[in-house]
């Protein structure tokens, strides 16, 4: 019902997508996550870069040999496993060839031998995106062939400062091959748990424009459009046999605005393409040992249009892994009289059911204590990683005491918070197409109302990456701001659902192209409501005109914020059993960056208010809803092994100054019926008196348990 990658999986060939790829077949289901993973909690500690590399990067220090090998010291390891840690990521492949880095290899089998000795998981740090030609020759000759070549052909370098590591194209098959050797190297001869992936990068928005990748683009192209009416439909004109990789410029972005069907039909490819090597690569791991687990670092910025700017589309990639790592400035705080923080990319991650992994990037315990908070709420329990072993990071040993106490403290309490399920009685939808092929408007909207949601309502809230996801019928209404390119299939079922009963919200902009971003002639939405009907009969000359203004990346005109006319005053209309929330249209104070979403961009609409209103009266009453401080941080969830409804409280500035807040549930409570569990040295105090809790001295985190009538 939604736009997903279908293209291969409409038409599996034995072999699947690419012949180098056997494993790639989509036929048959992701093999099960590896269990360790999520029966207990995940906290480890990152020690992946090679002492070869830090002195090629200039990274080392004068006395790096001696402290490289303090990392990973008998001593140091007992550290790590008294601060609470389960597991370890020690250094492996960084792009250096095998031969050339044999010495290292001898000293790693060592690690992790000695590791697991003091019961911790090890975990093989591979750099899949670049590699070293000079030190890989040795034991691949041919491995200028399988370089990544750019818009002018020559070699993608990793960057300015490290121009000796390029880019690697998998289009070529000894690329994959010498992948999973160091995939069989560390199963089978370092006896490591988890392959971590770093630089999942398998393609970018400016390379590769190889012959292969140009061969394996026609022959997507072909297999997608098999048809000369549907290639017609689509293109108007195009030779699939013929037809050249889009050309963007070097040095800039793509546009803000993707009209073009050649840069959309490039890529879907892509994302084709990362979907078949990712199955391909996790049925290889289990075929060498189905306990080893995989997390990979591709770009899960859910504030970046990593869609269009590197062509990847992670969300289908998430049932093939055991774990997703993000790196993005979100880090926890308090700012501005407002919480920054990557609750939707923790959100995100927890419908998939895959642990995030991320950094707690801060040296003051206070906002350490905070941020271990956050991953406990938002992450089922996982605390993720404690640190670095390295200096030139956030060191494992920063907020030494709280990271300890924090472990310890999830511990005990895993049967209650460990793998939590999402709970909210509100969905907003980040629907990935709109997106895509829009840097500006759909990104607002979803980032407004995210700010909205944790900032105003404090309500239990999903975050949903597709209009038929399955957590659709657990949830009473549906926000789509600005969700422009819905397909018809996306618009029957959000029909069917609405008329059983649901809540829809939308804006003038939603559902205004389909999922081809081609113009609609009439509003879709308008058209299920005799009240709005006839609003579609005025589309006419001011109305096209209008739309020219809003394509201002095409045509250089300047967007328009009143480039409807359309009426400006929301309504509420019945649709079956449910109903419509129209809101014409969304205002900022300021545009955010095309593509790019900044902490300060995380910011409600102008008229907060009065969409909260209009949310509170399309909706009904809230059986959970929170009232506290800005500093406070709220979070929801469903114990995976117990009955009943977790709330996450969570202090987010500096102070040490206790602070309150109160709950208003849907039915009288007693104060038996409620648990209340902290790390802190001090637990808040409740006071319940009917349908109201209030929590006083609360200092940093608390967890309230309630039973499970109530907080539906």
């Amino acid at each position: 019902m939604t736009e997903t990658i279908t293209a291969i999986d409409e038409q599996p060939a034995a072999g699947g997508l690419f012949p180098q790829w056997p494993l790639s077949d989509p036929s048959g289901p992701p093999p099960s996550r590896v269990e360790w993973v999520t029966e207990s909690p995940l906290c480890f500690v990152g020690g992946w870069e090679p002492l070869s590399f830090r002195k090629r990067a200039g990274y080392a220090w004068t006395d790096e040999n001696a402290a490289f090998h303090g990392e990973f010291s008998d001593d140091a390891l007992d550290q790590y496993v008294q601060l609470g840690a389960t597991s370890i990521v020690i250094p492996y492949a960084k792009g250096f060839g095998h031969r050339a880095t044999q010495h290292e290899l001898d000293e790693e089998r060592e690690i992790t031998a000695r590791a697991h000795a003091k019961g911790l998981r090890v975990g093989a740090y591979v750099r899949v995106d670049a590699l070293v030609p000079e030190s890989v020759r040795a034991d691949y000759p041919d491995v200028d062939q399988w370089l990544m070549r750019g818009i002018d052909g020559r070699p993608s370098v990793y960057s300015s400062q490290q121009t000796f590591r390029r880019r690697v194209c998998y289009s070529h098959p000894r690329a994959v091959e010498r992948l999973q050797e160091i995939f069989r190297y560390a199963v089978e001869t370092l006896k490591i748990d988890l392959l971590h992936l770093d630089g999942y990068h398998v393609a970018s928005a400016h390379t590769c424009r190889c012959e292969r990748c140009h061969g394996q683009f026609r022959q997507w192209l072909r297999r997608r459009y098999p048809n000369p009416a549907d290639i017609e439909a689509t293109f108007g004109i195009l030779d699939p046999n013929e037809v050249e990789i889009p050309l963007f410029d070097p040095a800039g972005p793509p546009p803000p605005i993707i009209n073009s069907p050649d840069i959309r039909a490039w890529a879907r490819f892509q994302w084709d393409r990362q979907l078949a090597f990712t199955r391909h690569l996790r049925r290889f791991v289990r075929s060498l040992n189905p306990n080893v687990a995989v997390s990979i670092n591709p770009i899960f910025r859910v504030y970046w249009n990593a869609s269009l700017m590197a062509l990847e589309h992670v969300q289908p990639l998430l049932p093939w892994i055991d774990l997703i790592w993000t790196e993005d400035e979100f880090h926890l705080r308090f700012a501005d009289n407002r919480v920054v923080s990557r609750i939707a990319t923790f959100k995100l991650a927890r419908e998939a059911g895959v642990p995030l992994c991320t950094y707690h990037w801060m040296k003051q315990p206070q906002r350490i204590s905070a941020s271990l908070a956050l991953a406990t709420a938002a992450n089922g329990g996982h605390t993720s990683c404690l640190g670095f072993t390295f200096r030139y990071l956030p060191h494992v040993f920063l907020g030494r005491l709280e990271k300890a106490r924090h472990a310890q403290w999830v511990r005990r309490h895993w049967n209650l918070l460990g793998n939590a399920r999402p709970l909210g009685e509100i969905a907003l939808v980040r629907h990935q197409p709109s997106l895509a092929w829009n840097g500006r408007q759909p990104w607002q909207a979803v980032v407004a109302f995210e700010a909205l949601l944790d900032q105003r309502l404090r309500v239990p809230w999903r975050l949903f990456n597709a209009i038929n996801h399955p957590g659709l019928n657990e949830v009473r209404t549906l926000l789509l701001p600005d969700a422009e390119c819905l397909s018809q299939s996306e618009l029957d079922c959000l029909h069917a659902w609405v008329k059983a009963g649901g809540r829809l919200l939308f804006t003038t902009r939603t559902a205004r192209y389909d999922q081809d971003r081609r113009r609609r002639p009439r509003h879709p939405l308008l058209d299920w409501s005799a009240a709005w009907r006839d609003i579609n009969n005025a589309n006419g000359p001011e109305t096209w005109f209008n739309w020219l203004n809003e394509e201002g990346g095409e045509f250089g005109k300047s967007d328009s914020p009143d480039a409807d006319a359309w009426p400006q005053t929301p309504a509420i209309s019945q649709l079956g059993e449910g109903r419509l929330g129209w809101w014409p249209a969304l205002q900022y104070n300021t545009p955010i960056t095309p593509h790019h979403c900044r902490p300060q961009d995380l910011l409600p609409p102008i008229d907060t208010e009065g969409i909260e209103q209009f949310i509170v009266d399309l909706h009904g009453p809230f059986s959970l809803r929170v009232d506290g401080p800005p500093q406070l941080l709220t979070e929801f969830g469903c114990p995976s092994r117990q009955q009943g409804r977790l709330i996450h409280l969570i202090r987010t500035n500096d102070s040490d100054q206790p602070i309150s807040a109160t709950i208003h549930v849907d039915r009288p409570l007693a104060s038996e019926q409620i648990a209340c569990l902290s790390p802190d040295d001090q637990p808040p105090r409740l006071d319940i008196t009917d349908n109201v809790i209030r929590i006083d001295a609360l200092k940093r985190y608390a967890v309230l348990h309630l039973p499970r009538e109530h907080g539906r």
